[in-house]
């Protein structure tokens, strides 16, 4: 890739990429207009040139502006570009969204829904997770902010509208002390500091805070005690190692997954859920957007219908909270997930919650073919949440096999989702319903809720199992 020089076109962009940008078709290239709207005649200023793909900024309308433009509220949108619907209206972003599943749905050539809501929360304030990383400046002075959206710099983003007021404080407050200690960014393996996740309760109001380094420092330590000094609502302060290039947080070679030391505090924070009071680990997994989170999580089992008796499978089950509310309606329900230290944490929950939940520490396939003996003739309802890849074969088969009455299926990549409902309607399976909800607001990526409902209305040979332990 080149850099483009500034040259100016005027396109009219004929649809959404799934990042957020609008595109331009010619010549075998694709064009990505950041700030562009389908339909709307527009003046763009090229960016990047050179391979399949090139790169745009929207520069000013050519004609009337779509109905659909605002003004984007945040001055960091353009440079920072993790908000890349922000220059549309809520009806606007609901429509992209749309346009975005309908065209994933066409291409896979999977059927329609018959029932297709949008759920939209609230945009500002919302988000209870933040993560940074660390940087220098163009004056190589340290700062703290995102990869900016042309990947190449740290923007720092100290009145992010997205998430909650207190993560504001607290972000302000780590930059400020980073460069007091003059504690200097781990940049191409010099330096220490990587940057920070910071993970605040929606029940307590109180923040984990994990601060990521690449090598071992003695600011560990004096940077936590003068965050704590100087925030308040802080639960606990953590340390995450990670050496090797790439994501901020880093899966352990022994255990697979991040671990982290302790520097302060409690080394756990409370969420609730329906009822559920649950304790998680730093960084274990919980909607950022806890309203709409927990609306997919209720679409889920109101889609699925358990009913008392019924056989549930979780796979994905990740805290175990699904499992739970799924759970209290049948009886049952047998959750697997891969992660073992989540897991664990998902078995103390359950523990205290008095839910019959069973957990099995398992690659999803694997852990869902050992229970298939238990599932045998039961045609379980099952919910599987896989990540952005959706099902992959295996899996497929294994749910498939196990001849489930109703399917649940949640992913935030609509193309993976589209083939998934195909798979299982070339199986005998209609598309009752998809629910796409706003759990990243501004952006493409909302959680999809679909509903798959067998057409052999044949009822369980047998009931849900009684409790006991699977070993995946």
């Amino acid at each position: 890739m080149s850099r483009g020089g500034g040259e100016e076109f005027v396109v009219v962009p004929e649809g959404w990429l799934s990042r957020g940008e609008a595109f331009v078709s010619g010549q075998g290239r694709q064009l990505a207009v950041f700030g562009g709207i389908p339909g709307e005649r527009a003046r763009v200023r090229i960016v990047e040139r050179g391979g399949p793909q090139e790169k745009a900024r929207w520069a000013g309308p050519a004609g009337a502006p779509s109905p659909d433009r605002v003004e984007p509220p945040c001055d960091r949108w353009a440079p920072c570009g993790r908000c890349p619907l922000m220059h549309l209206s809520d009806d606007g972003r609901d429509r992209a969204r749309l346009d975005v599943l309908r065209a994933a749905f066409a291409e896979a050539r999977a059927p329609r829904p018959e029932r297709f809501d949008v759920h939209s929360g609230a945009a500002t304030d919302s988000t209870h997770a933040l993560e940074l990383v660390a940087g220098w400046s163009d004056e190589r002075q340290p700062r703290l902010g995102v990869r900016g959206r042309d990947a190449r710099r740290v923007v720092p983003i100290p009145k992010c509208l997205v998430v909650t007021p207190i993560l504001r404080s607290v972000m302000s407050v780590v930059a400020h002390h980073m460069r007091a200690l003059d504690v200097h960014p781990w940049v191409n393996g010099k330096g220490s500091f990587r940057g920070m996740v910071a993970r605040q309760s929606s029940v307590t109001g109180e923040v984990a805070l994990t601060l990521v380094y690449g090598r071992s420092t003695p600011f560990a330590r004096a940077l936590s005690d003068a965050i704590v000094a100087q925030q308040t609502g802080i639960s606990g302060v953590f340390a995450h190692w990670n050496e090797h290039p790439g994501p901020l947080i880093a899966a352990s070679e022994d255990t697979g997954e991040p671990e982290v030391s302790a520097l302060f505090g409690q080394t756990w924070r409370e969420e609730r859920v329906e009822g559920l009071r649950l304790r998680l680990g730093a960084l274990d997994p919980f909607p950022e957007h806890v309203e709409q989170g927990i609306a997919a999580w209720k679409a889920v089992i109101d889609g699925l219908e358990p009913d008392e008796g019924d056989a549930v499978v979780d796979l994905g089950a990740g805290i175990g909270a699904r499992a739970m509310l799924l759970a209290e309606r049948s009886g049952w329900a047998l959750g697997i997930d891969p992660r073992a230290g989540v897991l664990r944490r998902a078995k103390e929950n359950v523990s205290t919650s008095g839910r019959a939940v069973e957990l099995v520490h398992a690659e999803l396939a694997e852990g869902l073919a050992a229970a298939n003996e238990r599932l045998e003739g039961r045609r379980p309802l099952v919910v599987a949440e896989p990540g952005p890849r959706g099902l992959d074969g295996p899996l497929a088969d294994a749910m498939l096999a196990l001849n489930p009455r109703r399917v649940a299926l949640v992913c935030n990549n609509p193309k993976a989702l589209a083939r998934d409902v195909g798979r299982f309607a070339a199986h005998g399976y209609r598309l009752a319903r998809l629910d796409a909800f706003d759990t990243a607001p501004w952006t493409m990526f909302g959680d999809s809720v679909a509903i798959l409902i067998s057409v052999d209305e044949r009822p369980p040979e047998r009931r849900a199992p009684r409790r006991r332990t699977v070993r995946g």
